[in-house]
């Protein structure tokens, strides 16, 4: 296995892609720390003339790498709206050409594919004054009528999860608190240990589970 990896990198024929800096290296505590691994893992890659491509958001330990750095555009907004147009739904056309260009979807995916589900329930534009907001308050209004979407059963990649209105509603607030904790870190991994010690907020039903691991131990 070995000898055939050689002569297909010798041959120009293989290529490693790299997805997910922001995981690279979470175990270190200091973030410059990371960043300079990351970086001698780069170099170290061209040196052995090793076939990689690193895919990744902005990052800070781009900054001054040895590497050619190729910034990918956005979605055309004509593929956004084609992605829309998946979904059947009564809205014009020009109704979610609009929302595309104000909210900027094009340029974070994610209020697309929030855009998306929606469209899909036909739950777009409850507020019929939305299009007339400017681009934050629109991606607000687009996020909370989400999470209200999603709290009352009415996403269907959702509706079977056997979780409540105010059961789903805390499973958001908590997962929001992680978020915002990891954010903070630079890091996707943040332990319930971490979470209770900086929130002060017990996750529930951790105390059953780890009386059950007791017991089976």
């Amino acid at each position: 296995g070995d000898r055939v990896w050689k002569q297909l990198v010798k041959d120009d024929r293989v290529v490693v892609l790299a997805d997910g800096l922001e995981e690279a290296f979470a175990d270190e505590d200091a973030g410059s720390v990371r960043h300079h691994r990351v970086r001698v893992a780069v170099r170290r890659a061209m040196e052995e003339r090793y076939p990689l491509v690193i895919a990744s958001r902005p990052h800070a330990a781009l900054r001054a790498l040895d590497a050619a750095l190729i910034r990918v555009e956005p979605l055309s907004e004509e593929a956004a709206l084609e992605y829309l147009r998946e979904s059947e739904s009564g809205l014009v056309e020009s109704s979610l050409a609009q929302l595309i260009e104000r909210a900027d979807v094009t340029d974070t995916p994610l209020y697309l594919r929030i855009a998306q589900e929606l469209h899909a329930e036909d739950l777009l534009f409850q507020n019929p004054e939305m299009l007339q907001h400017d681009r934050a308050k629109l991606r607000c209004q687009l996020l909370y009528e989400w999470v209200e979407a999603l709290v009352g059963r009415k996403l269907r990649e959702t509706q079977d999860i056997p979780f409540d209105a105010s059961q789903r509603r805390a499973t958001i607030h908590h997962i929001a608190a992680i978020a915002c904790v990891g954010l903070r870190d630079d890091t996707q991994q943040v332990t319930f240990d971490v979470y209770e010690a900086e929130t002060g907020v017990r996750v529930p039903g951790r105390d059953r589970n780890e009386q059950e691991e007791r017991r089976h131990s």
